[in-house]
């Protein structure tokens, strides 16, 4: 095995008022964002727009993945990790509960 340092530094931005916040903490992480959702609370709730909208206004690249489930399987994860790769993403914005942040992690 080949030594390696692994470091993942999470952020999370939590708390009243804070989602209007996501442009100014996006810009500070990169260009291009992997945005990961469940498959209908964002979307159904507008914050996946009101999300797209910042990321438009600061300049950020995006590409969403919305196919998380309750519980999601490591299979989904895995396809979202090769979006990741494939689209050269520096960050990632993990949109809804405890499953898409799982799976964001």
């Amino acid at each position: 095995m080949d030594n390696f340092v692994l470091h993942i530094p999470t952020k999370v931005v939590f708390g009243k008022g804070e989602f209007s916040s996501l442009g100014k903490h996006a810009k500070e992480l990169g260009k291009v964002a992997l945005v990961v959702t469940g498959r209908r609370f964002a979307k159904e709730s507008g914050l996946l727009d009101k999300a797209i909208k910042q990321l438009d206004e600061v300049g950020i690249k995006y590409v969403v993945y919305s196919e998380i489930e309750p519980n999601p399987e490591s299979k989904t994860v895995d396809k979202g990790g090769e979006i990741a790769r494939k689209e050269n993403v520096d960050f990632i914005i993990a949109i809804g509960g405890g499953s898409v942040i799982d799976a964001a992690k």
